[in-house]
């Protein structure tokens, strides 16, 4: 009985921190809570043009400081649906949201907001390529990587996201992985190894970050 008392005075006060952004929401705002989720919705004006993502993005990330500065225990992860004009539409842009969620939990992914255009390659492989041949295509690309791993208990696939996510800067991708810039230099030096490649063709480049999407979409981790 606590418990579900403490859940409602928090629900209650995440809805009138997010009321008390309205003003920022190009849009009037309506939320209410449904299976432990706060839906909100956001109107637009037909008149006016549409709000885009970075625009959403922005909103949602002032929302979650203010969330997060008022409710230091809790946490917060925020999935954003595509724009619909119609009423009867707002169901698809809901599952759209909800799709954003659970990729980047199914992902691990480093993010607390996304929108679901931000997963486009994963729709696009997800719906169109065969899991038989989205198999094929990550064994004969990186799964010698995959299987050092398996073998020797290393992170190697995880040190080669890190690589791409920042954008091949090796003290980012360090700071990012809490390793020391060498020990990330000896790891892509073993990928390199492994691949058989210097990394640097561009269209070797792009099989790799493609067999990285599969990767995740093949629940390999």
């Amino acid at each position: 009985m606590y418990r579900k008392y403490e859940l409602e005075h928090m629900v209650k006060k995440c809805v009138n921190l997010i009321h008390g952004l309205s003003s920022k929401a190009n849009g009037e705002l309506t939320c209410y809570y449904r299976s432990q989720q706060i839906i909100i919705l956001v109107g637009k004006n037909e008149s006016k043009p549409p709000v885009t993502v970075n625009e959403t993005k922005a909103f949602a990330h002032e929302l979650v400081e203010l969330l997060t500065r008022e409710m230091k225990k809790t946490q917060f992860l925020i999935g954003i649906g595509s724009q619909h004009k119609t009423f009867s539409s707002l169901h698809r842009s809901f599952f759209e949201a909800q799709k954003a969620m659970r990729l980047m939990q199914r992902f691990k992914d480093i993010r607390i907001i996304s929108h679901f255009e931000d997963y486009t390659v994963y729709h696009f492989l997800d719906f169109n390529i065969k899991p038989a041949e989205m198999e094929e295509f990550f064994h004969n690309t990186i799964g010698v990587i995959h299987h050092h791993d398996q073998t020797f208990n290393t992170n190697i696939i995880s040190t080669l996201e890190y690589y791409f996510m920042h954008n091949q800067n090796v003290t980012e991708a360090a700071k990012a992985m809490f390793i020391h810039r060498n020990t990330f230099i000896y790891r892509v030096d073993k990928i390199k190894e492994l691949l058989n490649s210097n990394l640097k063709n561009a269209d070797e480049l792009f099989q790799i970050q493609l067999a990285l999407n599969l990767y995740r979409l093949l629940n390999k981790g």
